[in-house]
């Protein structure tokens, strides 16, 4: 996993090494790295970092143990005192650490509780893994990570998604006591839902946003009655009225944004039926078995900018897409073997 390194993200880092009296030239070596990185981290000319490298650094620069205990409150505490409170959901790597990797404490009371309230629902622990396993609320595929915070970006805006995948044992080890710790995610996503069902009584409609909003603000008060919290207030962020209304515009924008291009899609292919029914039908069969096969693939694809070509004739034109069936049954013809074969 690789996080997008922030302005603030690189702030922290060199704040926390020069407060430590760390120097660059320490830092580097002992991540093997040259210092020249360190300094194009710390200036936020390095794009991307992978987690366990961040990880490693932040653990060295403050001197924690651990991680979870120590190291992140750590910085998070840095961090509060120059970011603004609307940048928070920009933090990704945050994020990630906060709610889905740190472990937090279920109270035996919160257990029971939320075991008798979904035996009142009548929902039996496999029915309840099963529904948020589907993850209407987000409505990501399986071709996306599970039980990590995705960054939906429009309109400058950031939409906060994540593709839920829980065992039933799980859930049971949860409500039952045998094991008391998961994480903040997990146990968010157990009580959104259970209050969503007892609300509602369905996870199967699109609420308006005013519902929605008050099931965040339910859910975040739930869990503050029981003494669970992130380290951020995530719950809080979730339900504040700034990123409840950026939440509802975006929606709102995407929704209508996608209806208009929908509808220009569906005349376009209904007037190439009009010229070449058969060849039309035959490329949207193929077109929706692809998308079966991997639709993130599939997207990453036709984000390809062939547009841009604007002076390409219709020779090269042609001999463009018989490169790239060329190059597809060179990948069709591999084994099995190295069709999956990974390499590190």
């Amino acid at each position: 996993m690789k996080f997008t390194v922030t302005g603030e993200l690189a702030v922290l880092i060199r704040t926390i090494r020069t407060q430590k009296g760390i120097s660059a030239k320490e830092l580097a070596t002992f991540i093997e790295k040259s210092p020249s990185y360190v300094s194009k981290l710390e200036s936020g000319d390095v794009k991307n970092i992978q987690k366990r490298d961040l990880t490693r650094i932040l653990s060295f620069l403050t001197g924690g143990e651990d991680f979870y205990e120590d190291v992140l409150p750590a910085a998070v505490r840095v961090l509060m005192s120059f970011m603004p409170g609307e940048r928070m959901p920009e933090q990704v790597w945050l994020l990630q650490y906060d709610t889905a990797d740190r472990p937090v404490l279920v109270s035996e009371e919160m257990a029971s509780d939320l075991k008798e309230r979904l035996g009142e629902l009548g929902i039996e622990v496999e029915r309840l893994a099963a529904i948020m396993n589907e993850n209407y609320d987000s409505e990501l595929s399986s071709a996306f990570p599970a039980n990590e915070i995705i960054p939906f970006e429009q309109q400058g805006s950031t939409r906060i998604l994540v593709r839920m995948e829980i065992a039933p044992k799980d859930i049971s080890r949860i409500l039952s006591g045998v094991d008391r710790h998961t994480t903040y995610l997990v146990i968010y996503c157990i009580s959104h839902m259970l209050i969503r069902l007892e609300k509602f009584g369905s996870v199967f409609c699109k609420l308006p946003p005013e519902n929605a909003v008050e099931i965040l603000r339910d859910t975040s008060a739930y869990l503050e009655k029981y003494q669970v919290h992130s380290l951020i207030g995530f719950g809080r962020i979730l339900s504040s009225k700034d990123y409840v209304s950026r939440q509802v515009h975006m929606v709102n924008t995407f929704d209508s944004v996608s209806s208009e291009l929908m509808n220009s899609i569906t005349d376009f292919f209904q007037e190439a039926l009009k010229f070449d029914m058969l060849g039309t039908t035959q490329a949207m069969d193929i077109f929706s078995k692809s998308l079966s096969w991997d639709p993130a693939f599939v997207l990453k694809l036709i984000q390809l900018p062939f547009y841009k070509m604007e002076g390409l004739s219709y020779h090269q034109k042609k001999k463009l897409i018989h490169e790239i069936a060329e190059l597809l049954e060179k990948y069709d013809q591999m084994s099995d073997f190295e069709k999956k074969l990974e390499i590190y």
